[in-house]
């Protein structure tokens, strides 16, 4: 009985008798002793040993004050006790040997006897488990109090497999941080919102092909709410560059919708933070997309292109002295649109080339439009410049430099709209000219004639000289007239069009004091735009 100097008594007599009879004669013994110990008061601890080897939760929970000790030995013991069951179901072949084991078993000795009373304390399943821990007698009061904890709420959910409770928990508990929003967000809020946006994640990726349709839908719809929360956290925290990330797994709307707002919030800011922004969204989205479910590049600026340019409602004073400035800053913010148009694109993204030419070729179509608009605009005979029209050159300076090495200059559209770009940019010059001419009369005016020095009146002349020859040259230029692509362009429509007008009117004195409007001024201001188009067109008109 002896192998390499080792006893082998205890295994000889384990095979004699049987699998697994020793084993059950060890946990009768360590129940045995966990109950002798907790008859004489004796160590908790030593008692909580001994019953831990025989499944004896009576014994054993009462020492386990926090949650992951009390889960962990119920565990364990739920373990213990099936690897029993499998053992007692264990059927030797010999008629004398499966009596023995019957009688081992305790079938004899009735349900009070171990294992069975053993049996009672153990939970069916994970449901069972956890409701145990929740509001057993024989766990501590302090794990059923951690029951209750957001945490413990999120690991039961995930032991217990109730995905959809887990996210209508997570929803529930993130609903109420947005709504105090205006209140101080602490760590622990945004760890749950991080926390919540990736476990949304991880089910989409686990469970793409798995998933009910009622499941599924609820993954998607409170899904998006919560990563579309963590988005605007990110974004608010000044990580841009991790937006594009998170946004991108979005419906199609939602993620649009999320874009053109982040981008109008950053209007105004660095350069390098909307680069940062503008990076994530084209790094991380394709530029164009057939997938209607699917969000784009190019579908985001189009829509922030097209919300630039609504007529957004602001009260104006009494007098109708801050209507410029409004007009001057609503102008600023539309050319500030065309900077999102002129960033250039990461070479690692496919076809980079291309969507940097796309993308200027849309800024240039774009401004032009912006350009007709701010000529309208910017006719105040004041000295100031108009700062929409010269942000746009601005802006569009550096990448019109490379433009022979982005798009062919053969395309009809192209070279109609550049010619255009190019037409305005001479208009905008020449007005800047005009305007310094005006500044210099406007000076020259505040001063009586005769302390006025010869200088000051030959600059006047001079910026006069200067403005009018610039005009002539402008509009008498032979070999391209002015506009002259707008005009003869092929793409004309052949259906009626409809032109929605919207006029702010400003009646000023000679001395630049604004009027009141009332009614006689009203009418003589709709009489003077009247008689500027024929009278068969206003018999014609087709109002709504």
């Amino acid at each position: 009985m002896l192998k390499n100097g080792n006893s082998r008594t205890l295994q000889a007599i384990e095979l004699e008798s049987g699998i697994g009879r020793q084993w059950r004669l060890w946990k009768w013994a360590s129940y045995c002793a966990s109950e002798k110990i907790a008859e004489h008061d004796g160590g908790q601890y030593e008692m909580a040993v001994y019953a831990l080897q025989c499944s004896n939760l009576k014994r054993t929970l009462p020492i386990c004050t926090d949650w992951e000790s009390a889960c962990w030995a119920m565990a364990k013991s739920w373990l213990d006790v099936k690897v029993d069951i499998e053992l007692s179901q264990y059927q030797t072949s010999r008629p004398e040997e499966k009596e023995f084991d019957d009688d081992m078993n305790g079938t004899q000795l009735g349900p009070e006897n171990w294992p069975y009373h053993v049996l009672d304390q153990q939970p069916r399943d994970i449901a069972a488990l956890l409701q145990k821990l929740h509001s057993s007698d024989l766990v501590h009061e302090t794990v059923s109090r951690a029951c209750r904890e957001q945490h413990r709420q999120i690991e039961m959910n995930l032991m217990s497999g109730n995905l959809a409770h887990l996210l209508d928990l997570l929803w529930s508990w993130l609903s109420s941080i947005e709504e105090g929003q205006n209140v101080l967000r602490s760590r622990d809020d945004s760890d749950m919102i991080r926390f919540g946006a990736h476990i949304v994640l991880v089910l989409r990726y686990l469970l793409s092909n798995e998933m009910e349709d009622e499941f599924e839908e609820k993954l998607v719809t409170v899904g998006d709410l919560i990563i579309n929360m963590y988005v605007r956290y990110l974004f608010s925290e000044g990580q841009e560059e991790l937006v594009g990330v998170y946004a991108s797994q979005l419906e199609r709307d939602v993620c649009i919708d999320l874009f053109v707002d982040m981008m109008e919030l950053r209007l105004n800011s660095s350069l390098h933070t909307m680069y940062k922004l503008f990076l994530s969204a084209v790094e991380y989205l394709p530029f164009s997309s057939g997938d209607v479910s699917k969000a784009c590049f190019e579908e985001i600026i189009e829509r922030v292109l097209s919300r630039s340019r609504e007529i957004k409602p602001h009260q104006y004073n009494e007098d109708f002295s801050d209507v410029a400035e409004q007009h001057h800053l609503q102008a600023l913010q539309k050319a500030m649109i065309i900077q999102w148009l002129c960033f250039t694109p990461p070479s690692s993204i496919p076809d980079f080339e291309m969507i940097t030419g796309k993308l200027l070729i849309r800024a240039l179509i774009h401004s032009n439009t912006l350009f007709r608009e701010f000529s309208l605009i910017s006719m105040r005979r004041v000295p100031e410049l108009p700062v929409g029209p010269h942000k746009l050159l601005a802006i569009l300076a550096e990448p019109l430099k490379q433009k022979e090495n982005l798009f062919s200059l053969e395309d009809q559209e192209v070279s109609d709209n550049l010619e255009e770009f190019e037409d305005w940019h001479e208009y905008y010059s020449l007005d800047a000219t005009y305007r310094g001419w005006l500044r210099c009369e406007m000076e020259n005016s505040s001063v009586p004639p005769e302390m006025l020095s010869a200088e000051e009146k030959d600059q006047a002349v001079a910026a006069a000289t200067q403005t009018l020859e610039l005009a002539f040259l402008l509009l008498e230029r032979e070999e391209r007239p002015w506009l002259n692509a707008v005009e003869t362009s092929p793409f004309e429509s052949s259906e009626l069009v409809f032109l929605e007008l919207h006029a702010t009117a400003i009646l000023c004195l000679p001395s630049g004091e604004c009027m009141t409007p009332d009614a006689t001024s009203c009418t003589a201001l709709t009489s003077a735009l009247y008689s500027t188009i024929s009278e068969e067109d206003v018999l014609h008109r087709q109002l709504k």
